[in-house]
């Protein structure tokens, strides 16, 4: 049985850093991933970074790719990412799941993730 479901993890700075969103394992537990959104503004030069998820069971972890505007006050499209119901299973009991999100570069201000899931 759940001991939470829509758990919810806020990762935010004031910019230029990376934006890691991570659930602890807990003993006993398995953390399942549902999933997240990550949004914020642009940089001084335009790049793409790769938003990967690191603890899962999967032996084939997906690589998300956003692009990153030039312009340091324009939003960037954000990511939205759900996954089924039961959400993506953290390689086993007490395992840390962590949605990593690299810095959106030089002159950001803005940038966060927000990751959801439960345990199980």
């Amino acid at each position: 049985m759940p001991i939470g479901l829509d758990l919810k993890t806020v990762c935010s700075t004031g910019g230029a850093a990376a934006n890691n969103c991570t659930f602890s394992g807990i003993a006993g537990y398995t953390f399942y991933l549902t999933g997240f959104e990550v949004s914020g503004l642009g940089a001084t030069g335009a790049s793409t970074i790769s938003i990967t998820i690191s603890g899962t069971a999967s032996t084939n972890t997906p690589t998300y790719y956003i692009p990153i505007p030039a312009g340091v006050t324009t939003q960037i499209t954000p990511l939205s990412q759900r996954f089924s119901e039961k959400g993506i299973q953290a390689a086993g009991t007490n395992v840390s799941v962590t949605v990593n999100v690299p810095s959106f570069g030089a002159g950001n201000t803005n940038a966060s993730c927000i990751a959801m899931g439960y345990y199980a």
